[in-house]
């Protein structure tokens, strides 16, 4: 008879039968009836006396057992072995992976959050949806019987990228297989060998446009700046050298660049290849960390008190040399495994998931874009009464309704944002009230059986200013406000933690500043600074942490194996806070904050059996999050000499940086005779991307904004 492949462990809530099963304390072989294959795969029992008296049994059973559910294992694939089954090629039987469980609810404030709940639709099947998935369904299904007309951000993006978007969600059954992506990319219906084109029918631009790309992620570092008075990493000179200015635009990046490479390394594992770019991915997140964390401490060194300078210059200092201790270290794989130098492997440099990263990098970029653009045009409104299909409400030269087609939209987006520039004032495009806030959130949730990751973030900037003239210092009541908060939750085996809290904000009200930079990690707060302060203040700081976060264990049986497996959480969180501001007078007075919570994580697992007819490892990890919110707005309030009238400077920007759940982790059984079963305990496709949520400034009189 077949065995299921996969059960769960049920615990035995009998305490008597439990005893008796375990051999508790000095049992006798009176003590331990014979054991059944369901006894031999109870956590525990194979350590207890019993187990011990009956080792040689139960391992009979077990791999008996085993046997039969491999071969009804129907799926082979090739696969590389994790280094402790010996790290070789071997084909192994597959374990069906359920993606029913596989969820995602809200990350809709950057585009790539429609992508990924569309692509998951097409990697159920359509089958077993969540609500979730149902309301996506639905809104596909709203997209396609609206033939041109958008009524929503979300479909107006969609139906603008038609047939980049339909070969997209296809796409999305494959999960992380990107060597199935890249095989579809260049079918009959694929998007390498014809012109893709809008819903409306224009022809969109080429997806790779000539861009120059390095040799491979390596080719990224370069040696950076240190504060002054403080001591520098010293890198190897041999191993910079290997990593010239001449890797960083190595290849032009096309299809037909893409074919070549894929062929030329037709010999290599995907596995390998995509191993091999992992590794280059996260040495580039910490070339693209350290550049940040220099640019932090060139923008807040100008505005920090002179007295805190030296402790901003030692606490970047020692976040640089942490970070470059890291780089080093990538450095000096990256030459074992033969990445480094001009005449390097080249099987370092293209993979099944660098052809996926780059074409998120190329098309993701322009859709984020358009998103925001509409959101922030928009806010999301194509209801009967919008402006959008009733643009003669405007007043600004449009007329009638421009949801008729993704074409039409664009120009009225484009339309509608030059008459604001022009006009000068900060406005609400969706009321032309006057603004007088900017600020975005969201949350998201993501996931499957064993792992998963959500976030949520808010962070803006708001002001008050009521009063018109700049000798009534009596009645002056301007205030302003900036904040930026992200909390990042991580799930592993069921238990889920908050790993990271970060925030920091700034009010200036009544001549007083009220300031918070928090940083908390697992509960625990890490970095706090909070005060009322009168006229004048000014802190920087860069706490962070990196290490594992948290472990914990489970236990399962798999194609009738019994395996212990724990799994963790590791990475780096943190937090950059400038603030500083002053008080001239009631009137006059201004608010700056450079501030970015920010989390890498990653998950990790390891196996274990207690049978020694089967051997267990595990391969990959699994990128959870990478998030940024950067914010840098600064509001002031001044008297202009030459007009005598009290103006408003203000200038601010945000985004978001993003990269939610993606990669493998595959749990390897080796058994006795060399059959070889993998089961995923995740496996997740999470693309890459930066947007910008606004990039406004103004300088206006202070009369124009009541």
């Amino acid at each position: 008879m077949k065995q299921n492949p996969f059960t769960w462990h049920q615990p035995l809530l009998a305490g008597a039968s439990l005893a008796m099963l375990l051999g508790a304390g000095s049992a006798s072989a009176e003590d331990c009836p014979t054991p059944t294959l369901e006894i031999c795969q109870k956590e525990g029992y194979l350590q207890s006396t019993c187990g011990t008296q009956y080792s040689k049994l139960c391992n009979e059973l077990i791999d008996k057992s085993f046997q039969s559910a491999w071969e009804s294992l129907k799926t082979e694939r090739l696969s590389l072995l994790p280094e402790e089954l010996g790290g070789e090629a071997a084909v192994t039987h597959v374990v069906p992976h359920d993606v029913s469980a596989l969820s995602l609810e809200g990350g809709e404030g950057g585009y790539a959050g429609v992508v990924l709940k569309n692509q998951l639709l097409y990697r159920k099947n359509f089958d077993k949806l969540d609500e979730s998935d149902k309301i996506q369904l639905e809104a596909l299904k709203s997209w396609d019987s609206n033939k041109e007309e958008v009524r929503s951000c979300q479909e107006y993006v969609h139906e603008k990228y038609y047939d980049y978007s339909l070969f997209e969600n296809r796409v999305g059954a494959f999960g992380p297989d990107y060597r199935a992506v890249f095989t579809a990319a260049y079918d009959k219906e694929g998007i390498a060998g014809r012109e893709l084109k809008s819903r409306s029918g224009e022809v969109l631009a080429p997806i790779f446009p000539g861009k120059y790309l390095e040799k491979n992620l390596y080719f990224r570092f370069e040696v950076g700046p240190y504060p002054d008075g403080t001591d520098a990493f010293k890198f190897d000179p041999k191993l910079v050298e290997q990593v010239p200015a001449k890797g960083r635009e190595f290849y032009k990046s096309s299809f037909g660049w893409h074919s070549e490479m894929s062929k030329t390394l037709a010999n290599y594992l995907d596995d390998e290849l995509d191993e091999l770019y992992a590794k280059q991915a996260a040495f580039a997140d910490l070339v693209s960390r350290r550049q940040r964390t220099w640019d932090f401490y060139q923008a807040q060194l100008k505005r920090t008190d002179p007295k805190e300078q030296d402790a901003l210059r030692k606490q970047v200092a020692a976040e640089l040399y942490n970070i470059d201790k890291s780089l080093s270290a990538g450095l000096v794989e990256a030459q074992k495994l033969g990445c480094l130098g001009l005449n390097g492997s080249n099987r370092c440099d293209w993979s099944p998931s660098r052809f996926k990263a780059q074409l998120d990098t190329e098309m993701l970029t322009r859709r984020e874009q358009d998103y925001q653009s509409c959101l922030e045009l928009t806010g999301n409104d194509f209801s009967d009464s919008s402006f959008i299909r009733n643009a003669d409400k405007l007043e600004i030269g449009l007329k009638g309704d421009y949801s008729v087609s993704t074409l039409r939209v664009s120009e009225y987006l484009s339309a509608y944002l030059e008459w604001l520039r022009k006009n000068g004032i900060p406005r609400v495009p969706v009321t032309r009230e006057i603004r007088k806030s900017w600020s975005r959130s969201d949350h998201q949730s993501i996931g499957g059986s064993y792992f998963g990751a959500s976030y949520d973030y808010s962070a803006g900037l708001d002001y008050t200013a009521t009063t018109t003239s700049a000798t009534a210092d009596q009645s002056c009541g301007g205030s302003a406000n900036l904040y930026a908060r992200l909390t990042a939750n991580a799930r592993v085996f069921g238990a889920g933690f908050e790993v990271i809290h970060g925030r920091a904000e700034a009010n200036a009200q009544g001549q007083q500043f009220h300031y918070l930079a928090l940083l908390r990690v697992l509960g625990a707060d890490v970095y706090r600074r909070e005060n009322t302060i009168p006229l004048r203040f000014s802190i920087s700081a860069a706490p962070s942490v990196s290490k594992e976060f948290f472990r914990v264990g489970t236990y399962f049986v798999i194609v009738a194996i019994p395996v212990s497996v724990q799994g963790g959480v590791s990475g780096s969180v943190g937090l950059t806070a400038g603030l500083d501001g002053g008080f001239q007078s009631a009137c006059a007075f201004n608010l700056h904050g450079n501030v970015k919570p920010w989390a890498s994580l990653d998950a990790f697992a390891q196996a274990a059996v207690d049978v020694w007819v089967v051997s267990a490892g595990v391969r990959g990890r699994v990128t959870l999050l990478r998030v940024e919110l950067p914010l840098d707005a600064e509001i002031a309030f001044y008297l202009d000499t030459a007009t005598a009238k009290l103006m408003m400077r203000l200038a601010a920007s945000l985004g978001l940086n993003l990269r939610t759940l993606d990669g493998r982790i595959v749990l390897f059984l080796d058994g006795f005779w060399g059959n070889i079963a993998e089961f995923e305990l995740a496996s997740f496709t999470g693309p890459q991307f930066n947007t910008t949520f606004f990039n406004e400034s103004y300088v206006v009189p202070v009369a124009s904004l009541n």
